[in-house]
């Protein structure tokens, strides 16, 4: 980690503390640890059915959530019609109460989803 890193994690660790009952030294740690998957994606032309996979995302959250209060948003190039984009649906998960966030963390591994920070 470079000086400057070490710089802005402790600032940041002054000023919040913790992000969502994780100390900022331990979350920063643990996506350090977080790999992308090794693939040889490529842009493609926009597919029309990366709004229809985003959709079925939805339903497979909601199956796993249950009671939870969210919403699942879709961003990132798949997101905008006629755009060219590498094919991965990137999502946003919105919680009502960050209190559920660890029972959503532990549902979603199930289901093989990663939060990426």
């Amino acid at each position: 980690m470079s000086r400057h890193h070490f710089q802005l994690l402790k600032s940041l660790n002054e000023e919040f503390g913790e992000i969502h009952g994780e100390p900022i030294y331990k979350r920063f740690r643990r996506w350090q640890s977080v790999k992308s998957p090794e693939t040889s994606l490529s842009q493609q032309r926009h597919d029309a059915k990366w709004p229809q996979y985003f959709e079925q995302s939805v339903g497979e959250f909601g199956r796993v959530l249950e009671s939870v209060r969210f919403s699942l948003e879709h961003i990132g190039s798949t997101s905008v019609p006629g755009m060219a984009a590498k094919p991965i649906i990137d999502s946003m998960l919105v919680l009502e109460s960050e209190q559920d966030l660890g029972r959503v963390e532990k549902s979603l591994e199930k289901i093989n989803y990663s939060d990426w920070g």
